[in-house]
């Protein structure tokens, strides 16, 4: 199964068990939060689906430029956060393909789902001067395994 079709499963149980037994403790935009992933999620997929381009990048990265570009954005480690349950399994893809076991593993996990082949494959993959060397690594180390460019952009912070 490929990994954002996990997510669509996981967020239409979350939404429904919410609308079904809404909690008077917790906040309303919990479910507007968590609906917002599922319509991400499904639109992820069907941008996949529909053979359209994605471009890999880190935090740093304006996510205007790249949609501008005409293509998806997606963030490994932003994805690695959301691998809660399957973690184990991205980090020893990642180890099995000689990989360093250390590093940030929020970002090696999102690097284990693309190596894979859970997530949409990227036409380039782009890392800023923001300060999060193992995503700019993993950007790097993902155009290699992928065969795609990849560019660092210089991005004034101000």
């Amino acid at each position: 199964m490929r990994f954002w079709e996990s997510e669509v499963k996981k967020y239409e149980r979350r939404v429904a068990r919410i609308a079904a037994s809404p909690d008077p403790t917790k906040l309303a935009s919990n479910r507007l939060l968590y609906q917002i992933m599922l319509d991400n999620r499904r639109m992820r997929l069907a941008a996949w689906d529909a053979g359209e381009r994605f471009v890999y990048t880190g935090g740093g990265v304006p996510f205007r430029l790249v949609r501008a570009m005409g293509v998806h954005q997606c963030s490994p480690g932003f994805e690695g956060d959301r691998a809660v349950g399957s973690t184990d399994k991205y980090l020893g893809e990642v180890r099995r393909l000689g990989y360093p076991e250390y590093g940030c593993d929020r970002v090696m996990a999102g690097m284990g789902i693309v190596l894979s082949k859970e997530l949409s494959p990227p036409v380039v993959a782009i890392s800023g001067n923001y300060p999060c060397d193992p995503e700019n690594y993993s950007a790097a180390a993902l155009a290699t395994a992928c065969g795609c460019p990849h560019y660092k952009l210089d991005i004034p912070t101000s």
